[in-house]
C-alpha cells in the first residue's frame, strides 16, 4: 500500500490539475456585444515613430517575422518599443484568424511554446514579447511627503504606462491587421490579462479572449500583492501618504479605474471567454479573478489548483496539467470529470480552436 502512495504522490507532484467551472450559456447569451470604443483612451497616442521587420523563418505553410516598434523615447527604454513574432499562414488560410499572445511583466516565457501549436492548427499568431515597468520607484525616494495631489499625479503616471501600452499594443494589432482578419483571439498572462480586457473592448474583430492568472480590481491587487516591488512601493507610499490608509486606497482606485479590467467586462462576450486563476496565487489573488468572472457575467472558470501560486503556475508551461470539468445532475451534485491534458500551450490551441469563429 505505501509503494502506491508513493506513486499516486509522485504522480501528483509531476502533474498538475485544475477545475473548471463552465459558463451557463441560458444565464447570459450575447452574440453581437456592443464595444465601447473609448475615443479619449488612445487620443494622445502616436504612431510608432520606426518599425524593423525581419524574416527569421521561412517555412512551407507559414514564415515567422521578429518585428520592433517604437513609440517614444524615455528614460526607460523597455516602455518605449514594442517587439515579438508575427507568425502569418502562406496560402488560401491565411486571412481569417489571428490570435494574439500577450505577456505579463517578464519577458516571453509565459507565451513559449504556443505560436508552433496554434500556427499548425490554422492559426496567425502576433505573440508580444517584453512587459513594462508601471511604477518608477525613485521617484517615490526623491520625495519626503506625499500630498493627495502628489500620491495622484504619481498613480496616473503609472496608470499611464499600462494605458499607452494598451494603445501601443492596439496599433501593433491594426498594423497586422492590414489583411484584415475576420475574427481576432487574444490569450494574456497576467498583466497581459489587463491588457486583453481593454483590448478586447476596443478591437472591433475581437471575438475571445483567454485570461490566465490575472484579476480585476487593480487597487486591490496592489494592496493584497506579495509581489516584492509593489511591497516596496506600497511600504514608500504609506510612509509619506499624509492622508489616512482608507483614503490613500480610495485615491488609487479612482485614479485607476481607467484601465481597469472590470470597466471594460461588460463589453465581452462570456461565451467567448476562459478565465484561468491559481487557487494559491498571492501576487494576484484568487479573490481579484473571482471578481473579474463575475464582472465578465461568469464565462468559463478554471482553477488551478496545482503548481500552487503565480509563478508556480509556470511551470505548466512545460509540465501537463489534468483539466476537470465540474457536471452537474442536478445542483448541488456535482462531480469533477477528467476532459484534458495539456500545458499552457495546448490551452491556448485548445481554447482557440472552440472559441474562435473560423
Amino acid at each position: 500500500m505505501s509503494k502506491w502512495r508513493f506513486v499516486i504522490s509522485l504522480f501528483v507532484l509531476c502533474v498538475g490539475c485544475s477545475v473548471t467551472f463552465p459558463h451557463n450559456l441560458s444565464l447570459i447569451k450575447h452574440k453581437n456585444l456592443p464595444k465601447p470604443l473609448d475615443a479619449n483612451l488612445c487620443a494622445d497616442h502616436n504612431a510608432a515613430t520606426s518599425v524593423t521587420r525581419i524574416v527569421i523563418k521561412n517555412a512551407d505553410s507559414y514564415r515567422v517575422e521578429k518585428f520592433v516598434f517604437v513609440f517614444r523615447n524615455t528614460k526607460n527604454r523597455k516602455n518605449n518599443k514594442v517587439e515579438g513574432e508575427y507568425w502569418h499562414l502562406n496560402g488560401n488560410r491565411s486571412h481569417r484568424r489571428l490570435v494574439v499572445l500577450i505577456p505579463g511583466t517578464g519577458d516571453r516565457v509565459s507565451t513559449s511554446g504556443s505560436p508552433e501549436l496554434l500556427i499548425k492548427s490554422g492559426f496567425n499568431v502576433l505573440r508580444f514579447f517584453a512587459g513594462i515597468d508601471i511604477f518608477d520607484k525613485s521617484a517615490l525616494i526623491e520625495k519626503t511627503i506625499l500630498t493627495e495631489d502628489d500620491l495622484r499625479a504619481f498613480v496616473r503616471t503609472g496608470k499611464n504606462v499600462i494605458r499607452l501600452r494598451a494603445c501601443d499594443l492596439i496599433f501593433v494589432i491594426n498594423y497586422f491587421n492590414s489583411l484584415h482578419y475576420d475574427s481576432v483571439g487574444i490569450s494574456g498572462v497576467s498583466l497581459g490579462g489587463i491588457h486583453v480586457h481593454i483590448i478586447g473592448a476596443l478591437i472591433p474583430q475581437a471575438q475571445s479572449e483567454l485570461i490566465m492568472i490575472s484579476g480585476g480590481n487593480i487597487a486591490g491587487i496592489l494592496y493584497t500583492s506579495s509581489e516584492k516591488k509593489i511591497i516596496e512601493i506600497r511600504n514608500l507610499v504609506r510612509d509619506k501618504f499624509l492622508g489616512s490608509e482608507q483614503r490613500m486606497w480610495q485615491i488609487l482606485g479612482e485614479e485607476l479605474w481607467d484601465i481597469d479590467p472590470l470597466r471594460f467586462a461588460q463589453s465581452l462576450n462570456p461565451s467567448k471567454m476562459r478565465i484561468i486563476a491559481n487557487y494559491w496565487d498571492n501576487i494576484i489573488r484568487y479573490k481579484f479573478a473571482k471578481e473579474m468572472w463575475h464582472a465578465n457575467g461568469k464565462p468559463d472558470f478554471e482553477v488551478i489548483l496545482f503548481p500552487p501560486g503565480h509563478y508556480g503556475s509556470a511551470l505548466l508551461l512545460w509540465i501537463p496539467m489534468i483539466r476537470y470539468e465540474l457536471r452537474c445532475a442536478i445542483w448541488p451534485i456535482c462531480f469533477p470529470i477528467p476532459w484534458s491534458i495539456a500545458r499552457v500551450p495546448e490551452i491556448n490551441k485548445q481554447f482557440f480552436k472552440e472559441k474562435l469563429p473560423q
